[in-house]
């Protein structure tokens, strides 16, 4: 059956008293609604200040790679598998773990976040790597050759 919209005015007092004790109870609803949501905004940005509190107190004590490092874990680590994303610095630095020791490298990757191998791989491929010798330092050599003396020269030669 449909209901047909009343005004407050032609409610029975018993319907009228149903109608005030449902608005009372709606309003308490959305107050607390609205609270919860406050709650959760500040405590997420407790969470972000307190992750970011610590690696900027702790990364001027370390190197630049170990700071990178660390960022890399605080980020990384609570995040999916598949939902993790690394920077290209990020990249370059367990690249250079795994080309070291790729051995050490998968134990590595089960004990810390790091990016698998399959991405280390497609970075790798991107470099192109030629023989013979690299052109920008054969530049750099000749812009420090004609630097020298002519004595160092010919003793160099």
């Amino acid at each position: 059956r449909l209901q047909q919209r009343v005004r407050v005015k032609q409610l029975t007092p018993r319907r009228r008293n149903f109608y005030n004790t449902t608005n009372i109870l709606l309003k308490k609803c959305r107050r607390t609604n609205s609270r919860k949501n406050l709650f959760k905004d500040r405590l997420h940005a407790a969470e972000k200040f307190t992750a970011e509190y610590l690696i900027d107190n702790n990364s001027a004590k370390m190197t630049a790679a170990a700071s990178l490092f660390m960022r890399l874990q605080i980020r990384e680590t609570s995040k999916l598998s598949r939902g993790r994303r690394f920077t290209i610095d990020e990249k370059m630095l367990s690249l250079s773990l795994y080309k070291r020791s790729p051995k050490c490298y998968r134990m590595l990757s089960k004990l810390i976040t790091l990016p698998s191998k399959r991405t280390l791989n497609i970075i790798l491929f991107t470099v192109v790597i030629s023989t013979g010798i690299c052109p920008s330092i054969m530049s750099v050599l000749k812009g420090n050759v004609k630097n020298l003396n002519l004595n160092l020269i010919y003793t160099n030669l």
